[in-house]
């Protein structure tokens, strides 16, 4: 292995260096381009900003332990991290295929594999292949959480970083090798997971047993009471020797000296040669699974350099969002092709089966909202991931739902063959992303009602009388704000094609990272200035509401006017994407 070990390292080096370099040049050549050259330079701002301007000031800290962190709490996040590495390995052995995962090039199975190296080098080479993607991603990890306050942490930070990734990504090359074996001897699919699963079982049944024979605990109330009671299961019982292979990996980013680190070190590298060599001696025929692994990579790099990832998959039969008669109002027919290709999820019965979980939430949450219970825990999460859904939808749904325009750029001859007024075509291509975004959210305004009702126990609740009103008053208004969204969008797709392509997933960097900084500014200028009009005329309409109905049930009469002033804001807009649409040349790149 040795004597086979150095000409790899030099092929590696040589490969590697050469690519780099090829990369860097091109990256730069391209910035040429306005485009990439816009966005270069507002990335390389964004990163200076938010990110590498702090390492050039003057730090007066006296605390190694830039965390700042009580052994309580160091420790409540030492075992949370050690159980979502134990889920991922769980995860591993479960959704793994029954083939050896170990992928190389198209070019290093041309070369490596009938060349005269042994089986040990080539594992060697493609564990020193990974070595730069995990050093590059420990680098962006530990620059982002933006915790190490001194060169010790900066460096046992990124250590223990690219420890836990080098050991995850070797054993998920070793847990395939383990399930080929297995499959090997007929303990393959659903045989194999079930083996998997009863033992994972086994384990929580035994963690859960613990707790039913221990003293009664106080009753969960709340998250404090919650958290304390998961502190106690993680320190005392089974759980703790089950998770500490796992916090042997991760206790050394909790050290705050020397000393300390270099003995938390000894077991995790203890843990990482021992993942090493039961991948390196294992005696597993990977040869025709790299062979496919590698022809599919190519064949996805293919695809999404040229926008076309989608075609990937394989036709499917897909049910009709709604029935299409044959005659009617045109944009519905695009309407109907463009949720045809979102997929299964806008189906009538996946839309039935929502509202009805949806409407037993909010039924149980009314019902029961006067007992203190964990129902209110519940409702509490529940209220707090819809408010974050909502807000992310509204300014990156228009970037997420991409059923317009963007997605049709290489169809354009084709919409613009239909014999259609362009307005139509244009509202028609626009119904798709709007009906999803506000479907989605007013699902979500469901989810919001239910866990707000359950949180409200108190006859004295000042909340109450706003609860209906206001979530009544965003229904009306977000059809409206996603209509004007996803006029920037689309108005860039018509006008700059070439820029929306930037904006599929061709490619990343610096330059698309600012590409889209740039977009998300844009989105949130059009929506502020899209607002200020309804928004002026909803307070209004509010302010005279209010002295007749009441301040509360003055939400949803002040919204019909604003929704319908953003509706003819939009309707403004389409008549300038038909005026777009008829001038766009379908040579265009």
């Amino acid at each position: 292995m040795g004597n086979n070990l150095l000409p790899v390292i030099s092929a590696l080096w040589f490969l590697q260096s050469r690519s780099l370099y090829n990369a860097a040049k091109a990256r730069l050549l391209r910035l040429r381009q306005p485009r990439y050259l816009i966005g270069g330079i507002v990335g390389i701002g964004y990163l200076w900003a938010v990110f590498f301007r702090r390492f050039f000031q003057t730090r007066t800290t006296a605390n190694i332990g830039g965390w700042d962190l009580s052994p309580e709490t160091a420790g409540w996040i030492e075992a949370a991290a050690a159980l979502a590495l134990a889920v991922y390995a769980v995860s591993v052995w479960v959704f793994a295929g029954d083939r050896a995962s170990l992928a190389f090039t198209e070019a290093e199975v041309s070369f490596l594999l009938p060349a005269p190296v042994s089986r040990s080098a080539l594992l060697n080479f493609r564990l020193l292949r990974a070595q730069p993607g995990i050093l590059l991603s420990t680098f962006f990890f530990n620059l982002f959480t933006g915790r190490s306050h001194s060169l010790f942490e900066w460096f046992s930070h990124g250590f223990t970083l690219w420890l836990v990734f080098t050991l995850l990504f070797l054993h998920s090359i070793g847990a395939s090798f383990a399930i080929q074996r297995l499959t090997e001897r007929g303990l393959a699919g659903w045989r194999r997971r079930l083996v998997v699963l009863t033992i994972v079982l086994c384990l929580v049944g035994a963690v859960y047993a613990w707790i039913q024979a221990a003293p009664a605990a106080a009753p969960v109330r709340d998250l404090d009471a919650l958290q304390d009671r998961i502190r106690a299961l993680m320190s005392a019982g089974p759980a703790p020797w089950l998770l500490a292979p796992f916090r042997w990996v991760v206790r050394p980013w909790f050290t705050r000296s020397l000393s300390e680190f270099l003995v938390a070190l000894g077991p995790a590298l203890l843990i990482l040669v021992g993942h090493y060599l039961w991948v390196v001696r294992a005696n597993v025929s990977f040869e025709e699974a790299a062979m496919e692994a590698s022809r599919k990579a190519a064949v996805m790099l293919a695809a999404a350099r040229s926008g076309n990832l989608h075609q990937l998959a394989p036709p499917k039969v897909r049910r009709d969002p709604f029935p299409l008669p044959s005659l009617g109002f045109p944009p519905l027919a695009l309407l109907w092709k463009n949720l045809i290709a979102a997929g299964q999820l806008f189906t009538g019965r996946i839309w039935f089966f929502a509202l009805l979980g949806i409407g037993t939430f909010v039924v149980t949450s009314a019902l029961t909202r006067d007992s203190f219970s964990g129902l209110q825990n519940a409702s509490m999460i529940a209220t707090s991931v819809s408010m974050m859904l909502l807000l992310m939808s509204l300014f990156l749904g228009a970037q997420v739902v991409r059923h317009d325009f963007r997605s049709d750029l290489a169809q354009m001859d084709m919409l613009k063959a239909l014999p259609l007024p362009a307005w139509q075509v244009v509202l028609g291509q626009l119904l798709a992303p709007i009906v999803i975004l506000t479907g989605f959210q007013w699902l979500l305004l469901g989810v919001l009602l239910g866990g707000s009702l359950g949180l409200s126990g108190k006859p004295d609740d000042a909340i109450a009388p706003w609860r209906f009103p206001g979530v009544l008053a965003a229904a009306f208004l977000f059809p409206g704000i996603n209509a004007l969204v996803l006029l920037l969008p689309n108005t860039i797709a018509l006008l700059f094609p070439a820029w929306a392509g930037t904006q599929q997933g061709r490619g990343g960097g610096i330059e698309v990272m600012g590409q889209r900084l740039v977009f998300s500014l844009g989105f949130a200028l059009v929506l502020v200035i899209g607002l200020l009009p309804a928004g002026i005329i909803g307070a209004l309409c509010w302010w005279i509401a209010q002295l007749v109905v009441g301040p509360a049930w003055a939400l949803p009469i002040a919204a019909l006017p604003a929704a319908l002033v953003l509706l003819a804001e939009f309707a403004a807009g389409i008549w300038g994407l038909a005026f777009a649409f008829d001038r766009y040349d379908v040579t265009s790149p």
